[in-house]
């Protein structure tokens, strides 16, 4: 039985997974690469090149308005299916519109205030909130994290933590202490 040659976007999948990329960068890659191929009306990528891609960065800058870190998302989601997947060398003369850096900085809570914030929490949600404060965890992290057990005095054990979340761990003592404290709180 004769088997089908991969889809594009199946071959780059394929490659993401043999790297080890998280999830959710898999999706977004995807995401981009096929956003780039439908804006030059489903042409192959192998078929194109800087000025295509260029185009497509400038009409996000331009006519999308995204924010500088989408418009380097989506460069970085290209550059790797050509690098990668297509195993072609890319000129790296791009030279698209760039976003503007936003101008805004984001808030930030005072130790009071988070603090206030937790107290008000209670159970799973309370216990949830401490970790993602006392480790840094990003949500994602937080919320597929299960059976974790955590002392002052050895690593979490888990059958599913990621690697990130493990290493968060190993690297001092004092965190472990710190998040032992806050669950105590």
């Amino acid at each position: 039985m004769e088997q089908r040659p991969k889809k594009l976007l199946e071959q780059v999948q394929d490659v993401i997974r043999l790297k080890h990329y998280s999830y959710q960068t898999e999706k977004t890659y995807i995401y981009w690469i096929r956003r780039y191929i439908f804006f030059h009306d489903k042409r192959h990528p192998k078929d194109m090149g800087s000025p295509e891609i260029e185009a497509f960065l400038t009409d996000l800058a331009v006519n999308q308005k995204v924010a500088a870190s989408t418009q380097n998302q989506a460069l970085n989601a290209i550059l790797f299916l050509y690098k990668h997947v297509l195993k072609q060398d890319l000129d790296l003369k791009v030279d698209a519109v760039r976003a503007k850096k936003s101008k805004y900085l984001p808030t930030v809570l005072t130790k009071d205030e988070v603090l206030a914030i937790i107290q008000k929490l209670s159970g799973v949600h309370q216990l949830l909130i401490k970790l993602l404060y006392g480790t840094g965890l990003r949500l994602t992290e937080g919320l597929n994290s299960s059976l974790i057990s955590i002392s002052p005095l050895s690593k979490p054990s888990s059958s599913k933590v990621s690697k990130r979340f493990l290493s968060r761990f190993s690297c001092s003592v004092r965190i472990k202490w710190r998040i032992y404290s806050l669950a105590l709180l």
